[in-house]
């Protein structure tokens, strides 16, 4: 029915002004072409290799959906329309053939004169940047001169009373079902929190029966009512405000969609000042885009964006049940219920640490990174138990490379060394840089991340990248725990983020010397700034000591059929004690 509907409103506002929606559509797949290499021109975050692949693939795609309207165009019955949106057409084409020409020559060109891989990062980006921003100018003229015909058209047809709106008729369908959405959506998440609340008395019914569980039951039951309650309301409020919303804006918005966003974008496109060009354009006319782009698709094709209501019900359950029994155990329950308030200085009895299996499973980088948080843990005096799990990295939150590992305390998850450390001196005040200088800490943050990017990478390229590494150990320990043919999938997308990872970093295409030269590099650093020191700010550690310790001792005991990481770093032989120290101090017995 939902389906149904959208496709009898756009055929509803095709036979109201079937020229002025085609210009329209023309204009808005157009301005996306335009929003998109506007982006890839000025920001400096995407590499610009791949940019070149995806601005012409979204170029071809724009241009069969262009070239679809030209030809419905033929059939409205306006002169006007057809000629124009044949005009633009050609025009695109011979834009895109001088912008493809101009984009071939930018890797002849860069490879040829660039003499680093820092300087053909930049050269790419610049020679890029240049090929795209005059297609940005010329397709925003096209898409000025086709609002210029939209009011032609508007004109053409009105009757002396003004043009009709062709957005009454969407609208009016839009809200009745959008009306109806919203009642689907509150009964359906009043019943998914009752069975939410229903699973969560089975699942703690296996605990005895105590005073302490009865109140957490009682007080659980009324926070879902308090919640299931509140986002009916919420719901509610929404629905009022776009009722409103589109009624009040019936009678303008259409003209409002296509005035703005030509203004926004002319004025952009024809401005010298590059800075204002890019003020211009990140701050107002790719926000305003989207919003009109929203709202064009409701107004004209009938496409609200129902896809929120429906993960509301589908999300909302699961979340509240996690919440709430994050732990069956009666220990973890007895926390929970306790009445009395947890301090910042109360460490939780039941902090879990999760990583993957350590003698069959783990691998160099997660491994080194796993062993750095432990390490750390230890240090800070902060009893932790450590859960071997296979699944451990999908546990995991998130995180910038290895994901791992995932520690749990109480009903907080973080993953990855930096997250962690962040987590508990922000919530438990537990720091080993607090008797450090500003001058010292920002100095050991710098090295910190230094020591994280080239050691993982280095670890992560000797993995998957070395064929005798890959074969004969990364692929059999990364798929040892999952059944055929799931090991094979899980090896090709492990093997797929990991590349995309040093790819990202300009490391896939470098051969091992150079990976061996920067992490020797690195080493001669940390062995000059350890000295003949215990620890590298003096007596006491510090994370720069956990996390340095990991990624080494990891290196030198993970056994691999190229140890030449392993040679590399053994020749520094205070970063061997170094070593040895910690392992003694903190891990004097094995499993520890």
């Amino acid at each position: 029915n939902w389906c149904g509907e959208r496709i009898r409103s756009a055929n509803e506002i095709s036979e109201l002004n079937p020229a002025f929606y085609l210009t329209t559509e023309f204009i808005l797949h157009l301005n996306e072409l335009i929003k998109q290499l506007a982006v890839y021109s000025l920001d400096d975050t995407i590499d610009s290799r791949d940019t070149i692949e995806h601005a012409g693939d979204m170029w071809n795609h724009t241009q069969a959906a262009l070239e679809e309207l030209v030809h419905r165009s033929a059939f409205v019955g306006s002169n006007i329309t057809n000629f124009a949106l044949h005009g633009a057409l050609e025009e695109i084409r011979l834009e895109k053939s001088n912008f493809m020409m101009r984009l071939g020559n930018v890797k002849n060109e860069v490879e040829i004169s660039a003499t680093s891989l820092i300087d053909r990062s930049g050269q790419y980006h610049a020679a890029s940047s240049d090929a795209m921003q005059p297609s940005v100018h010329r397709l925003t003229n096209v898409s000025a001169r086709l609002l210029h015909v939209l009011e032609a058209i508007s004109i053409d047809n009105s009757d002396g009373t003004g043009r009709a709106n062709p957005t009454n008729a969407s609208i009016e369908l839009f809200l009745t079902v959008w009306d109806r959405a919203i009642v689907d959506t509150q009964r359906n998440f009043k019943t998914q929190i009752d069975r939410a609340l229903r699973r969560v008395k089975a699942q703690l019914s296996s605990l005895d029966t105590t005073t302490a569980l009865g109140q957490y039951l009682m007080k659980l039951a009324e926070l879902y009512a308090l919640f299931k309650t509140d986002v009916t309301a919420k719901l509610a409020l929404i629905a009022t405000s776009v009722r409103m919303k589109m009624e009040d804006y019936s009678t303008t918005i259409d003209s409002q969609l296509t005035a703005g966003i030509s203004d926004l974008l002319l004025a952009a496109g024809t401005s010298s000042v590059h800075t204002f060009l890019y003020l211009c354009l990140k701050r107002y006319v790719y926000s305003y885009f989207d919003e009109s782009l929203a709202v064009g698709k409701l107004l004209y094709c009938g496409e609200p964006e129902i896809a929120t209501l429906e993960y509301l019900v589908t999300v909302a359950g699961p979340i509240l049940e996690r919440a709430a029994v994050s732990d069956s155990s009666a220990e973890k329950m007895s926390i929970i219920c306790s009445s009395t308030p947890c301090t910042d200085f109360d460490w939780p009895r039941d902090a879990v640490l999760y990583q993957p299996y350590e003698e069959e499973q783990i691998l160099l980088a997660e491994n080194a990174s796993c062993l750095a948080v432990r390490t750390y843990m230890k240090m800070l005096n902060l009893p932790v138990a450590l859960e071997q799990r296979a699944n451990a990295e999908f546990m995991s939150p998130g995180g910038k490379r290895t994901k791992l590992p995932v520690l749990r305390v109480e009903n907080f998850i973080y993953a990855e060394f930096d997250h962690i450390v962040t987590f508990l001196e922000k919530n438990f005040t537990k720091s080993l840089s607090a008797p450090l200088t500003p001058e010292e800490k920002d100095q050991m943050r710098s090295t910190n991340c230094l020591v994280e990017h080239l050691f993982t990478t280095a670890e992560q390229y000797i993995s998957w990248v070395d064929p005798e590494v890959r074969d004969t150990v990364t692929k059999k320990r990364n798929g040892c725990v999952f059944p055929f043919p799931l090991n094979y999938v899980q090896n090709w997308r492990k093997e797929s983020a990991v590349r995309r990872q040093l790819r990202m970093a300009d490391y896939l295409n470098e051969g091992l010397d150079t990976i061996i030269g920067e992490v020797d590099h690195l080493c001669q650093d940390l062995s000059v700034r350890l000295g003949d020191k215990r620890y590298f700010f003096g007596d006491s550690p510090t994370e720069l000591d956990a996390l340095v310790f990991g990624h080494l001792y990891s290196i030198f005991t993970m056994k691999l059929p190229n140890n030449v990481l392993a040679l590399t770093i053994h020749k520094y032989s205070n970063l061997n004690q170094f070593c040895k120290n910690i392992d003694e101090t903190y891990f004097s017995v094995k499993g520890k």
